[in-house]
């Protein structure tokens, strides 16, 4: 795998990031004190030339068919809407693979919203580990044990790490939101008074802004 890059490697990147950040000031940069930040990946193409197919590599396998990819995994501020880290990695890595380098990156107090793909128990615990939180829709496998129900279609629920049988205290909770279809959200964010459940899926959709920043970096 490639090695991982992030934003600081650019002083001007950077530079940019912290002026944008300071201009939304550090209240408004906060949700209930938190800081909302998004994760998601996305195949970006690449230029075709034997080097680049040899260190990422092409969808259609080891013929060699198919355009050059590379899987980009960013973190991006939800407030400032700019991206903060970033790691890539060969065509097909998936993103229980890049998550963890980015994970280290989260401070106290940092919320992040992810896309159903990254759904991981073991990621989900290093997020918590760093004293940081998660949303995240639930696998649709995902079978969890209820401890005691919090409010209608709120539970506090148990989760299971099946690679050493450890277990993990989450909320599962069925969002609404006007003109959207139903989903059921896994967070750490377990008080439902705090963070009711209709809060929660308005912040869920703002996820969507980085799918905008992925769209507007292809052009």
């Amino acid at each position: 795998m490639a090695r991982p890059c992030g934003v600081r490697g650019s002083g001007l990147g950077f530079s940019l990031v912290s002026r944008l950040q300071k201009a939304c000031g550090t209240k408004r940069r906060r949700w209930h004190g938190l800081r909302p930040l998004a994760c998601d990946k996305t195949t970006l193409v690449l230029p075709e030339s034997q080097p680049l197919w040899k260190c990422f590599g092409s969808h259609k396998g080891s013929r060699g068919l198919g355009p050059i990819g590379v899987e980009l995994c960013c973190i991006f501020d939800l407030i400032s809407r700019t991206p903060l880290r970033f790691v890539y990695g060969k065509v097909c890595t998936s993103e229980h693979r890049l998550l963890p380098k980015l994970i280290g990156r989260l401070k106290k107090g940092d919320l992040l919203l992810l896309d159903a793909g990254f759904y991981f128990c073991r990621n989900l615990r290093k997020i918590m580990v760093r004293s940081a939180h998660f949303i995240i829709p639930a696998n649709e496998n995902l079978h969890p044990r209820v401890l005691r129900k919090l409010a209608e279609s709120d539970y506090l629920c148990e989760i299971m790490d099946y690679s050493d049988k450890t277990t993990v205290t989450v909320r599962v909770l069925f969002a609404r939101r006007n003109g959207f279809r139903r989903r059921r959200l896994v967070t750490s964010l377990l008080d439902p008074i705090e963070f009711p459940a209709s809060e929660l899926a308005r912040l869920y959709h703002m996820r969507w802004d980085i799918e905008t920043f992925y769209r507007d970096f292809r052009l």
